[in-house]
């Protein structure tokens, strides 16, 4: 990735010799720099994220696995304080309520159905970096 870094380094200034003899006009220069800024830039981020050291990966699964412990949290004390609040305050955090095929009724509520979603997603994400890095 570093060699095609350097290509496109090269290939770049190429193009503004070319510029600089006037053989392109600024609009050509920049219509056939822009493509290889954006490959130089996707490159470039690509090396920085291969680059990180275990540390800086090791930081991150912590970060998500302190998100799961936050989440799971919140989705108690919701789950707590919804059987103290009354009916109407019930309704009105209601998303939606579907009629499974067996007959019985699951409700969603706005903001918790959310929270789930992230949990289940990071406790996944977990899953797959301990089998990774450990």
């Amino acid at each position: 990735m570093k060699e095609q870094l350097a290509e496109i380094a090269a290939r770049k200034d190429k193009l503004l010799d070319l510029y600089m003899s006037d053989m392109f006009s600024k609009a050509q220069l920049d219509e056939r720099v822009e493509p290889l800024k954006a490959k130089e830039e996707r490159l470039s981020f690509a090396i920085k994220q291969l680059s990180r050291s275990n540390e800086e990966v090791q930081e991150d699964i912590a970060a998500v696995d302190e998100t799961i412990a936050y989440l799971q949290e919140q989705r108690e004390l919701w789950r707590k304080k919804f059987k103290t609040i009354s009916r109407e305050e019930k309704i009105a955090g209601l998303e939606s309520i579907i009629v499974k095929p067996d007959g019985t009724l699951a409700f969603k509520f706005k903001g918790i159905e959310e929270v789930d979603r992230l949990v289940e997603k990071h406790k996944y994400l977990k899953y797959q970096t301990q089998n990774k890095v450990s």
